[in-house]
């Protein structure tokens, strides 16, 4: 699946969640713990079994762990980076906090990342970019976490500390078990059921763990809120597009990948992945301006369909 019928598969998902989730918001049948139950059940049976089957019917490479760690310095640069672009705007201390979780965070799972790197490099693409997501979770809660903790207008009321130690066991880190189970399944050479892909089994659950993740978002979508926000939105659409580019390419060159082949490919283009909508998990967890983090992940998310997507499929195929 490549060009244009990716570009189609991939924005009549997200379109589609997004205004379903808008629709049902209208009607008020999801609400509060409605949408909160409806995110745990996703976070604990579909992000998970993803991962693990992704990356299980890989043929794991010595070359392919250095990935992992090209996320940690390429996020760490993105959040210095995005730091210093934050001053360029006078900005609350609590919008200050979102912006740069905004520039800091790229939505790289497979509810964008990977079914972009699954469209246009099959299989392989997706398991290395389940592979490239290893340390995600402990950069979010060693990293971003003490950042949002700092801006937090309530951050004298919370211990960063518990709010570290809830991280590092919160349910979502279930996520990162199903990767290493995958791994632990393809080094040991387990077989890998040919009735997975007989019936398409991955697939389908990507698509609807992608429409499930943007109805979330649709569900809590204020639209009349986002034309407050324009100037950040021009500013974050460069980081994102132009900046967060440039240090994928910048990682590449450093760790000596080799540009030709797929490891390589598949960094530089979750380089060019939107906002991530943890960065709307953080505000509201934090008490930063959580309209704002909506606003610039739908501004962003919209960008990057429209004009960054069609682009990429076109080069990276």
């Amino acid at each position: 699946m490549h060009g244009e019928g990716s570009f189609i598969l991939i924005t009549a998902i997200v379109v589609g969640g997004i205004l379903s989730g808008y629709l049902l918001h209208r009607t008020g049948l999801f609400e509060g713990r409605a949408r909160k139950h409806l995110s745990l059940i996703a976070m604990v049976t579909i992000y998970p079994v993803v991962g693990f089957l992704s990356i299980w019917r890989m043929n794991l490479q010595k070359q392919f762990s250095v990935l992992p760690l090209i996320l940690v310095v390429w996020m760490i640069l993105l959040i210095a980076v995005g730091w210093i672009f934050s001053y360029i705007h006078r900005l609350s201390r609590a919008d200050r906090g979102v912006f740069i979780c905004a520039c800091g965070l790229s939505n790289l799972g497979f509810t964008m990342g990977g079914l972009v790197c699954y469209s246009v490099y099959g299989p392989q693409g997706l398991g290395l970019n389940s592979l490239y997501l290893l340390f995600w979770n402990p950069v979010i809660v060693l990293i971003v976490f003490p950042i949002a903790h700092y801006f937090s207008p309530h951050s004298t009321q919370q211990s960063l500390g518990k709010v570290i130690w809830h991280g590092i066991w919160h349910i979502r880190s279930v996520i990162m078990l199903g990767v290493v189970a995958g791994i632990v399944f393809s080094l040991r050479e387990v077989p890998y059921p040919s009735w997975l892909d007989k019936y398409r089994v991955l697939q389908i659950l990507m698509i609807v763990g992608t429409f499930t993740a943007f109805a979330i978002i649709g569900l809590s979508l204020h639209l009349s809120k986002l034309r407050e926000y324009t100037r950040l939105y021009i500013s974050h659409a460069g980081f994102r597009f132009l900046i967060s580019p440039l240090l994928a390419l910048l990682m590449v060159a450093i760790f000596g990948l080799n540009f030709s082949e797929l490891p390589a490919k598949v960094v530089l283009t979750l380089g060019f992945m939107p906002a991530a909508v943890y960065t709307v998990f953080i505000a509201n967890l934090f008490d930063l301006n959580a309209k704002l983090a909506s606003a610039m992940f739908v501004v962003n998310t919209a960008v990057f369909l429209i004009v960054v997507l069609p682009i990429l499929l076109i080069f990276a195929s």
